[in-house]
């Protein structure tokens, strides 16, 4: 019987648990770099989102004069316990108020309702003029995180520093 490859008689076990890994400033600060983009982004929350215009309601699905679906000027949808429809085709092209009202139109006829529009929908000139969402950064839960402590004092400082993103 012949056999083919590396023979392992003379192997010996290399143990490299006395060794460190120790990244270069270049590559610490890349680390860092990717750290503060992951945490930023993590603790991220848009300030007073429901007092946005685009949270808004759109309209509502109404079927038997209870409402079933509401979906909001962003065209994000809802639907609660009396929806009996397929959510499958749900629309997903365009955006704001043009999305919303393709939705609630799909839902209607999913559900055999009617779209009623609320007295805060928008058009979408509208929808599109209004000022852009606030965020700003939970920095005492960021602080909280491994991840966060892990960091260097001058990255943490330099991350404690963004406020809005």
């Amino acid at each position: 019987m012949s056999t083919t490859g590396i023979p392992l008689t003379n192997a010996t076990v290399l143990d490299f648990s006395q060794y460190r890994f120790t990244p270069t400033a270049a590559q610490q600060q890349e680390f860092e770099a990717s750290f503060k983009t992951f945490l930023t982004n993590q603790y991220r929350q848009v300030e007073d989102y429901h007092a946005h215009p685009s949270a808004q309601p759109y309209a509502h699905v109404v079927v038997n004069g209870q409402v079933v679906a509401t979906l909001d000027n962003q065209g994000g949808a809802a639907t609660f316990a009396g929806f009996r429809g397929n959510l499958q085709g749900l629309p997903s092209q365009g955006d704001g108020p043009q999305l919303a009202q393709a939705r609630a139109e799909y839902l209607a006829r999913q559900s055999g309702g009617q779209v009623v529009k609320a007295n805060t929908a928008l058009d979408q000139a509208a929808y599109q003029a209004l000022p852009p969402l606030k965020f700003r950064v939970d920095t005492q839960a960021m602080q909280a995180d491994p991840l966060f402590q892990s960091l260097s004092p001058a990255a943490q400082q330099a991350l404690l520093g963004l406020q809005e993103v």
